[in-house]
């Protein structure tokens, strides 16, 4: 397959890994070429390429003919997105699509082409990661309000933050990405350390620098065939 790659002001990118060959995807001033040349968020699906862009919207590119097919921006009423800054773009195991933005999260509704608010998420909140873990419980990180939940089988919604008082809390506001290992453990990328959730006590333990991290601030993570992070 192709790895695709977005940056941040040189457009989208696609490796053939075959050919070891890039080919650069940049706005083209038609509605066939993609928005703008700040990538953030990209999901490939199907045939379909999803791209989340700076302050453009989102584009859904045809991955076969690398023509950009719809685009989605902000608007007023309300099964649209509220910002046209995409940040994050997921998509859970069942097939739903979800998407985070600087002014809130959001499903993508298949049968209507349109969108609808992630339910027990507020709306004006930067969210950086979605996930949607193993338990049905779909988790969005922000950038400054910790980590916000809902769980889709009881609907308890709720929101866990720093607590400077408690070695057990998010180690920071700021969590920059999400991630479910082959465990089912849920880790959290923070600028204050990486964060791994316990589920039986409804608590974080912390991995930081005096762990041997060069760094508190952790950006992303991911799993390999060993089950290494």
């Amino acid at each position: 397959g192709n790895l695709w790659i977005g940056t941040e002001d040189a457009g989208l990118n696609k490796f053939d890994r075959a050919t070891g060959s890039f080919t650069t995807f940049k706005p083209t001033g038609t509605n066939q070429g993609i928005s703008y040349t700040n990538i953030h968020g990209l999901l490939a699906t199907g045939n379909e390429l999803w791209i989340g862009t700076f302050e453009h919207g989102l584009d859904v590119m045809s991955i076969k003919t690398g023509k950009v097919i719809r685009h989605y921006a902000k608007n007023t009423d309300s099964n649209s997105l509220k910002s046209n800054f995409i940040y994050c773009l997921y998509q859970s195991a069942e097939g739903e699509i979800m998407l985070g933005t600087t002014i809130g999260a959001y499903s993508y509704n298949r049968s209507t082409d349109n969108f609808s608010p992630l339910p027990g998420m507020p709306v004006f909140t930067w969210y950086s990661s979605i996930v949607k873990d193993d338990n049905g419980i779909i988790w969005a990180a922000t950038y400054g309000n910790g980590v916000n939940y809902y769980n889709t089988k009881t609907k308890k919604a709720g929101n866990f933050r720093y607590d400077p008082r408690d070695k057990n809390s998010l180690s920071s506001d700021r969590v920059n990405s999400l991630f479910e290992d082959s465990n089912k453990n849920l880790w959290l990328a923070t600028e204050g350390g990486l964060c791994k959730f316990d589920t039986a006590t409804a608590s974080f333990k912390r991995y930081t620098t005096a762990n041997g991290f060069p760094t508190n601030f952790i950006l992303s993570l991911l799993e390999d065939d060993k089950k290494n992070l």
